[in-house]
């Protein structure tokens, strides 16, 4: 019956398969017609993106929600002009301002106010020889800071940081008092042999396990390639820099603490009579079919009633856990601390006391024979204005970690320049960390330096702190103009070299000369577009904003050489690009190429920085020659001759080549 009703029903299908092929099409058509009139509708929406004082905000990204192909970023009038469905969500996002959220709902032109960000985090991270702002760091970096430490409920500092620390694996060796350190692993075993990581306690290469936990400021632990670079080999198996506590201004704070703690043995092996054991002996011996080994039974009667006084010497059974140990072992740690200080003075001292008991009785009698451990710690930290007010020949310079390849070059002109007129140079390290920038001004003065040169001072969200930081600093120089108002600086001017780069590139039939660049919100950057312009204008081209490829912020590089890409180079197809960063116009060209574009045969690219890099690229990229030289020549002698009332600008250019052709 069930074989019969299967192929029943299988010679009913080709049947209604041919009825619904005969269906008439017409009755198809109100279905098609019903899901176009469902699709929405494509909005060409204008916008434009202003702060809370109505000021526009320039090279905001502005995407659509779950389609990041689809955006724009505002040009330097604040203005975007996009296409998105109806229904469908704006997201705009901007440096320095709060994340927000538009739906569209008709064609109407839009007017988005951002307000600034007022909770921006201040939390640094100690990164080789310096710090950071913890957002800013790209390395792979865990912290964690005195409180972590002391709560841990351990003197030992190597413990203390057990299970608090991501990609950090310890393990414990031994409970023994004093030598009780455990073996630290980041991120697992990477060589059979030693995968010990490289640990700095204040820049001095040494081990932390006996310092008093109340003595450490904070413990960064360095994880990855791109964190632990500027250690080199060393650093293979990942650093630990351990910071200690140092002073502050203000009246002396004291604080003490004694704490007390008992450890108890997780488990005591149960006790097993001699007795007992020799018969399991013997059952073993018997399995080994080693019968001449096996003990007498009259011994294991002994063992478990012994006959005699002596015999119960010979044939002991005795609790050896019972007889040694106690039932806890107790610690006690103990810290006194003073800090305080005033602008030309700080201080820290620390006086620590830590005892370690053991589950062993004590047996005094037995030399060598006790196990304790009893540690005293004292440490001072100290920095005093010993230089202050006297002339020296030190300069202090202020740089950015975020420019790497710039400040390299910058710095090694810089410290020719300085031996030349007799100067040495001390260099402090940071991005995006306001009281470190204070603190290491604060430093420079205290120790005498005869001037600074901050190359580090173009922080949008961060503009009014700057400004305070360096607003009584007389002896002062910065790289390019800061956006407050002051007389000493070096600036950098582009616009002869980009003149001359765009005459050729017009002589060579080049058309459309496109721009891509960071965020204007930062004043080297609104220069650069500026200056964009008027080259432009110069040569009798035409300028189209829609030739403006600015990268958004808040992503990674290649999120945002793809965003550009697919924004500004594939929708307007210039045959001309400069791309001001190196990194950038590299993974332009090279995600160019990989796609097989046509673009690429087309397209000269040239780039700022004077990078390396651009020689290694196929095609090369033409570089910009900042002059590098002159640029330090500038800020040692402003130093030198105490010239801080007359800004200078030096012209950086382009190296061409005598025969300039289409295909360059």
């Amino acid at each position: 019956m069930n074989s019969c009703l299967k192929i029943f029903i299988a010679l009913l299908a080709p049947l209604a398969t041919v009825s619904m092929a005969a269906a008439p099409a017409e009755s198809m058509a109100p279905a098609r017609n019903m899901s176009a009139q469902q699709q929405p509708k494509n909005l060409s929406v204008k916008g434009l993106v202003v702060d809370q004082d109505g000021v526009p905000v320039i090279g905001a990204a502005v995407m659509i929600k779950g389609n990041k192909s689809n955006g724009a970023v505002t040009d330097i009038d604040g203005r975007f002009v996009i296409k998105a469905p109806a229904g469908s969500v704006l997201e705009i996002s901007c440096l320095g301002y709060t994340y927000k959220t538009v739906t569209l709902a008709s064609a109407k032109d839009l007017r988005i106010i951002l307000e600034e960000e007022s909770t921006m985090l201040q939390e640094t991270v100690v990164v080789g020889y310096g710090q950071q702002k913890k957002e800013s760091v790209v390395g792979a970096i865990s912290q964690i800071s005195t409180d972590d430490i002391v709560n841990s409920g351990t003197a030992n500092i190597t413990s203390a940081i057990t299970g608090k620390l991501s990609g950090v694996v310890t393990i414990a060796n031994g409970g023994q008092p004093g030598n009780n350190d455990v073996s630290i692993f980041i991120r697992g075993v990477s060589s059979w042999n030693g995968s010990s990581p490289l640990v700095l306690v204040d820049g001095v290469e040494r081990s932390f396990s006996d310092i008093d936990p109340n003595e450490v400021a904070t413990i960064s632990v360095l994880k990855d390639a791109s964190a632990t670079a500027v250690f080199g080999a060393k650093g293979a198996n990942g650093v630990i820099i351990v910071t200690t506590r140092t002073g502050s201004v203000g009246k002396p704070k004291m604080q003490a603490s004694v704490s007390y703690g008992m450890d108890f043995p997780t488990m005591f092996p149960e006790h097993i009579s001699s007795a007992t054991t020799a018969e399991m002996l013997n059952v073993a011996q018997k399995n080994a079919l080693s019968f001449g080994s096996m003990i007498p039974r009259w011994q294991i009667n002994e063992y478990e009633n012994p006959t005699s006084r002596i015999n119960s010497i010979r044939y002991p059974d005795n609790d050896w856990f019972a007889l040694t140990t106690k039932s806890f072992s107790s610690s006690v740690n103990a810290n006194l601390s003073v800090t305080g200080g005033s602008d030309k003075v700080k201080y820290f001292v620390s006086f620590g006391y830590n005892k370690e008991g053991s589950i062993f009785k004590d047996f005094t009698s037995w030399g060598g024979s006790n196990f304790s451990y009893d540690r005293l710690n004292y440490r001072t930290n100290m920095a005093a204005a010993m230089l202050a007010g006297r002339e020296s020949n030190l300069i202090g310079v202020i740089a950015d970690t975020q420019t790497y390849f710039r400040n390299r070059q910058l710095l090694q002109e810089i410290e020719q320049v300085a031996h030349k007129y007799h100067y040495r140079m001390i260099v402090s390290f940071m991005h995006d960390n306001i009281p470190d920038i204070q603190i290491s001004c604060n430093a420079m003065q205290r120790y005498g330096v005869c001037g600074i040169i901050c190359l580090a001072h173009d922080y949008p969200q961060f503009r009014k702190e700057v400004e305070k930081v360096f607003r009584d600093t007389e002896n002062i120089i910065f790289l390019e103009k800061p956006h407050f108002n002051t007389s000493a600086w070096v600036g950098t001017s582009i616009l002869k070299a980009l003149t001359k780069l765009f005459g050729k590139l017009k002589q060579s039939g080049r058309k459309k000369i496109a721009l891509v660049h960071g965020s204007t919100l930062y004043s080297s950057e609104s220069t650069l577009v500026e200056e964009y312009r008027k080259a432009l204008v110069a040569n009798d081209y035409e300028f189209y904003p829609e030739l403006l490829g600015c990268f958004p912020q808040g992503c990674t590089d290649c999120e945002a050489c793809e965003f550009v890409i697919e924004n500004m180079i594939k929708k307007e197809k210039p045959d001309a690009l400069y791309v001001d960063d190196a990194t950038f116009a590299l993974c332009i060209q090279s995600r160019l190429q990989y796609e097989s574009w046509r673009i690429p045969e087309a397209l000269l690219l040239a780039g700022g920085n004077g990078d390396p890099l651009f020689s290694h690229a196929m095609p090369p990229i033409i570089s910009l020659n900042p002059h590098y030289e002159l640029l330090a020549e500038a800020l040692v002698q402003a130093i030198v001759q105490k010239k801080f009332d007359t800004p200078q600008i030096i012209e950086s250019t382009f190296d061409f080549e005598e025969e300039w052709s289409s295909g360059t």
